[in-house]
C-alpha cells in the first residue's frame, strides 16, 4: 500500500530530494553532486512544501515540491520573469510545482501514484489560499498536463538554464475553476480524505536548516543566502516572505 503525506522531517526531505537528484541525473538534466541531493535555495523557505509517496516500509518512491511565491520569487522566473510579473500585477497568488521524481525500480510507481500525489498537493494549495499552480515542463509533456489536468499555456518555448538548457513551456492551473478537470478526476479531487491537520508540519530547526543548506545547488541557483539563522534573532515569516 502507498501512503501520501507532507515531508515532516529532515530525513523525509533528504530522501525526496535524493530521489529528484537521481532522476534528474538519469535523464541528463543535471550533473551528479557529492551529496546526491537536488536541493535549491527555495527548499530552505518555509513556503516550500515537499510531498512524498512512500511504501509500507517507509521508502520514498515518488515526490514533488510546491514553491510558494515569496522573497525569492518563483524558480521559473529565471526564464519567465515578465509572464510571472504580469500574473502578480493581476493579483494572482501563485505557487510553483517543481522537483517531480519517481523511483523507476519501484513496482507500481506510475500514473496512479502521480495522480494521488497531485491530489494531495492540489488540496494543500487550495487550503493554503493559492489562486494558481504554475509549472515549467518539457514541451513533450505539456499536452498531458493540458488534456488530463486542465493546465493552460502562458509561456512560450524557451531554454531552461538550471536543467542544462533543456526546453520548457510555462503552464498554469486556475484553482478556482477545478470543474474544468475531466469529470472523473474532479470527483476524485472532491473526495479527498485530507484534513487541515494533515498539512501541518514542523519548520526546519537551525541544525536541519544548516544541513540542508550545505546541499543547495548554488551553481545552478546563484542566489544569496537567506540568512534565516545568521543572527541571534530569527526573522519572522512576514519578514522573509512577500504577501
Amino acid at each position: 500500500m502507498t501512503h501520501y503525506r507532507l515531508a515532516a522531517t529532515l530525513e523525509d526531505r533528504l530522501a525526496a530530494l535524493r530521489l529528484v537528484h537521481d532522476a534528474y541525473v538519469r535523464v541528463g538534466l543535471i550533473e551528479p553532486n557529492p551529496y546526491r541531493v537536488r536541493a535549491t535555495p527555495f527548499h530552505l523557505l518555509p513556503t516550500t512544501t515537499i510531498f512524498v509517496a512512500e511504501c509500507d516500509c517507509g521508502r520514498v518512491i515518488s515526490t514533488m515540491s510546491l514553491v510558494g511565491d515569496g522573497k525569492l520569487g518563483l524558480p521559473m522566473e529565471s526564464v519567465y520573469a515578465e509572464e510571472i510579473a504580469q500574473r502578480r500585477r493581476a493579483g494572482r497568488r501563485m505557487t510553483e510545482v517543481s522537483c517531480l521524481a519517481s523511483d523507476p525500480g519501484q513496482i507500481g510507481c506510475g500514473i496512479e501514484v502521480f495522480i494521488h500525489l497531485c491530489r494531495l498537493m492540489t488540496v494543500f494549495a487550495i487550503w493554503s489560499g493559492y489562486d494558481e499552480l504554475v509549472i515549467a515542463v518539457h514541451p513533450r509533456h505539456a499536452k498531458f498536463y493540458q488534456r488530463m489536468l486542465a493546465f493552460r499555456l502562458f509561456g512560450e518555448l524557451r531554454e531552461y538554464p538550471s536543467v542544462k538548457d533543456h526546453p520548457a513551456v510555462a503552464l498554469y492551473l486556475d484553482l478556482h475553476h477545478m470543474e474544468r478537470l475531466p469529470a472523473r478526476l474532479y470527483r476524485f479531487l472532491l473526495d479527498s480524505p485530507y484534513r487541515p491537520e494533515d498539512f501541518r508540519v514542523p519548520p526546519l530547526s537551525e541544525s536541519e536548516y544548516r544541513t540542508l543548506e550545505e546541499c543547495v545547488d548554488t551553481e545552478s541557483y546563484p542566489l544569496p543566502s537567506l540568512g534565516v539563522f545568521e543572527s541571534a534573532t530569527q526573522l519572522e515569516p512576514s519578514e522573509i516572505l512577500v504577501g
